[in-house]
């Protein structure tokens, strides 16, 4: 059995468990102390199995949840059972035990497998990447294009209503007062503002998403519609039909055997 684990394990048990019941003296139920030795148990047969799946669960969950049979005590009013630096204890060797069984759950391999193959023989190189296509380059230009049209368009804005100086000599000329020039140069920047997001959004980047995610609502209804149409399910129509064939053939043939 692997050492780290399992003291931590025993020593959990005995701090979680053993003491505690021994501290007690006396005043715990038979119905405790007789299930006192089942977590170590449990601990000792995960150990022994622990490359089944069942035994990790036993180890990890298992084994934890049985120790804390032992809370009922806290009931009986005993401050001395769990004490701050016992709890520090019980915690910092309880996250040991946990730390090192999951390090040698995952440590250790499966079951040997003749399908598998040991990474020791795997040859392992570098692709050379195709050249692109033309029409990947294109595309390539044009979200650089598109990137480069967010920059300069709301630079250009932002120039020529803050920075140009005719347009600011024009709008002081028209106010008159600095302070309304400076409240009307927010205005208008947040209404361009507004509007050049409005448009981006709705004339390039709502176009541009449909067309890289080849437009997921219309495959998704696409897909649906082919469904509904591999079920087969038959129309009232056809039953009316073959009902009205069936009873026409029926009064042929007694016509028929009359004459």
């Amino acid at each position: 059995m692997p050492l780290a684990p399992t003291v931590l394990g025993i020593n959990l048990w005995l701090l979680q468990a053993v003491v505690p019941l021994w501290l007690a003296q006396g005043q715990v139920p038979r119905w405790l102390l007789g299930s006192s030795p089942l977590p170590c148990l449990l601990l000792l047969l995960g150990m022994r199995f622990r490359r089944h799946l069942w035994a990790q669960v036993v180890l990890l969950v298992g084994f934890p949840m049985l120790l804390t049979l032992t809370d009922a005590l806290g009931s009986l009013g005993i401050d001395r059972l769990s004490p701050q630096l016992a709890v520090l204890l019980k915690l910092s060797v309880f996250v040991g035990y946990l730390a090192t069984t999951c390090h040698l759950l995952a440590r250790e391999s499966l079951p040997d497998d003749p399908l598998r193959l040991p990474v020791a023989s795997w040859v392992t190189k570098p692709l050379d990447a195709p050249p692109s296509s033309r029409k990947l380059r294109r595309r390539a230009a044009t979200h650089a294009m598109l990137q480069l049209l967010c920059v300069v368009m709301p630079g250009l804005l932002f120039f020529a209503i803050c920075l140009h100086k005719p347009n600011v000599r024009q709008l002081l000329r028209m106010l008159g007062s600095p302070a309304k020039v400076t409240a009307l140069q927010a205005t208008l920047l947040a209404a361009a503002t507004m509007l050049w997001a409005s448009l981006f959004y709705f004339g390039v980047m709502r176009p541009l998403k449909l067309h890289i995610g080849h437009d997921a609502a219309l495959r998704g209804e696409l897909g649906r519609l082919r469904q509904a149409s591999r079920r087969g399910k038959a129309r009232p129509q056809l039953f009316v039909a073959m009902a009205v064939a069936l009873a026409g053939m029926a009064a042929l043939l007694f016509f028929g055997m009359g004459l």
